[in-house]
This record gives structure tokens, C-alpha cells and sequence, in this order.
């Protein structure tokens, strides 16, 4: 299904699903915002492009389309804190620069329907877990988690560049997410882990227990 959407190109990477926090303040998207609430007010579902890029150029060839959920507080200048979720992947079309902000003709992505590998799923969670358990020690704080059940959520708290978040984000199968999800754990967990030794062991003044 191809729909033509308000574009917004952000250093960022969003997922179906995420809560994506913005703050308007362009006068370009102070416009888009106020269009996109109008056609909201009509009952119209009002998507809007978020694409890796900056300012007006577009460096990924997929982007999530959001919907705005909330706005949260707004300025006597215009500005506008709102949040809004992650609501569908699409291949980034012609883009038009006739309007104050961009406009993409979107094709929206379904994945490849497959039966889901269970045991991918765990080990992905599993990593998942590690990693937050991790960063509980070095921060000290306590974190109240759910276990996400899919590799999007997951994705969302996984400590991936953008460069991954973007892979992953093309992607259409949900079992090539949750393995490549795994395999960055993989990667990831051993050095956290090794750093954590090393720290422990500087904090005992480096003495070891089998001196």
C-alpha cells in the first residue's frame, strides 16, 4: 500500500511500536504538526515519516511511519512537546519539496510470514536480560522491566548503534531479527562482562583471592 506522508528526517532510528518523544520548534514542522492534527480532527489516520537523515536530506532507504499519540504541552510561540508511536515500516519513495516540509511517497512493509523460532526468541530475551542486569550493577539503580516479546522491543533497549537499529529496521523477517539480535548480544555481553571483571578487581585494589 503506498500512501504520500509528511517526511521528518531525524539522526535517529524509531521502531513499530516506540514511544518517540519530539519536541517542534521548526516553523516547517510547527506546520506539518498543525496539518497532521487537522486531518486527525477529520478522523483521518495521520501518519508522519521518521527517517534517518538530517534537515532535508534522507540517508536510509526505509523509514517508521508514527502516528501522533499526545500532545504534551504547548508554547505561545508554537513550539510543541508531543509523543508519538511507532506505527509502521515503508520504502522511502519520490520525495516531494513543494510543501514548507518534505512529503515521501511511502510504501508501507509487511514481513514475510514465517513460524517463529522459539528458541531464538529466548536466547534473544536472554541476552536481553543479561544486558539489563548489567547495567542495573553499574548504575545502581533498579530498572522494573517486562520481557519484550519481539525483536522491535527488544531492539529498543539492546545498547545497538544506529547503524544496527537501520538493519534491523529493513528487515522482514522476525526470526533474521531476533539472530542478528543474538548475535550482537553475543558480541556485546562477554565485553560488558569482561569490563565489569576488570573493575571489580581495580576496586579490590587489585589484589586476587588466590594470593
Amino acid at each position: 500500500m503506498n500512501q504520500t506522508i509528511p517526511l521528518f528526517p531525524l539522526p535517529l532510528v524509531v521502531f513499530p511500536e516506540q514511544a518517540l518523544p519530539l519536541h517542534i520548534f521548526e516553523p516547517r514542522y510547527r506546520q506539518m504538526l498543525a496539518d497532521v492534527r487537522a486531518a486527525q480532527d477529520l478522523g483521518e489516520v495521520a501518519p508522519i515519516g521518521i527517517c534517518l537523515g538530517e534537515d532535508s536530506d534522507v540517508s536510509a532507504p526505509v523509514g517508521c511511519a508514527v502516528l501522533l499519540e499526545k500532545v504534551l504541552n504547548e508554547y505561545g510561540d508554537g513550539r510543541a512537546d508531543i509523543i508519538c508511536v511507532g506505527y509502521q515500516r515503508f520504502a522511502v519513495g519520490e520525495i516531494s519539496r513543494e510543501r514548507s516540509y518534505l512529503m515521501v511517497e511511502a510504501s508501507f512493509i509487511e514481513d514475510e510470514e514465517e513460524p517463529l523460532d522459539v528458541a531464538l526468541l529466548q536466547r534473544a530475551q536472554q541476552g536481553y536480560t543479561r544486558l539489563l542486569e548489567l547495567a542495573q550493577e553499574e548504575s545502581g539503580d533498579r530498572f522494573e522491566s517486562v520481557v519484550p516479546q519481539t525483536a522491535f522491543q527488544i531492539a529498543q533497549s539492546a545498547a545497538l548503534p544506529i547503524e544496527g537499529k537501520q538493519e534491523m529496521l529493513q528487515m522482514t523477517r522476525e526470526n533474521e531479527r531476533l539472530l542478528f539480535l543474538c548475535s550482537h548480544f553475543d558480541e556485546l555481553i562477554p565485553n560488558l562482562e569482561s569490563r565489569r571483571a576488570e573493575r571489580v578487581k581495580i576496586q579490590s585494589n587489585g589484589h586476587s583471592k588466590d594470593h
